[in-house]
């Protein structure tokens, strides 16, 4: 019995080599793009949770307080872009202003002479008082502060900066 050539076998073998690795550059390839798919679909939801949790809210209050006009009755809170930085990821945005909203909700219901009197330094108190670091949101430490704060037609609108915050050695 005659055994074939090497010669014959080696173009087999390369044959199924090129097989072999393309289908990982394949399968690679195809993760990739399902990653990316499963990351889109995440933000989107993060979102659309974010968007129900807030209309949830703004339905309870206004149902609350739809009899009063002289009162806090939503909070929005906006998270401004910190310049020299890069901008912040946006599920860390999300949880920065479930936070900061978490945070300030003491203000809903109180009256708007209250929290902004006719003085012309009381807005500025709200501000240096709400100096805050949140920790540990994705493994990192953010330093919010509160940048500009409007009141119109019951709405405490915030506008806060978030930058990362580096404890001292």
């Amino acid at each position: 019995m005659r055994v074939p050539s090497a010669a014959v076998w080696g173009r087999y073998v390369r044959a199924f080599a090129l097989l072999i690795c393309g289908g990982i550059i394949g399968s690679s390839v195809f993760m990739m793009i399902y990653q990316h798919n499963m990351d889109e679909l995440i933000d989107m939801h993060m979102h659309a949770k974010e968007r129900i949790r807030d209309l949830l809210m703004e339905s309870e209050d206004l149902k609350k307080y739809k009899d009063q006009q002289t009162i806090i009755r939503t909070i929005m809170v906006k998270i401004e872009e910190s310049s020299g930085q890069e901008p912040l990821p946006e599920v860390v945005k999300n949880e920065l202003r479930a936070k900061v909203h978490q945070d300030l909700q003491f203000l809903k219901g109180q009256p708007i002479v209250k929290i902004i009197p006719n003085s012309d330094n009381a807005p500025q108190t709200l501000k240096h008082l709400y100096h805050k670091v949140h920790s540990n949101i994705h493994g990192n430490n953010y330093q919010v502060t509160i940048s500009t704060m409007i009141v119109v037609y019951g709405e405490l609108r915030v506008w806060v900066r978030a930058d990362e915050f580096e404890a001292l050695p």
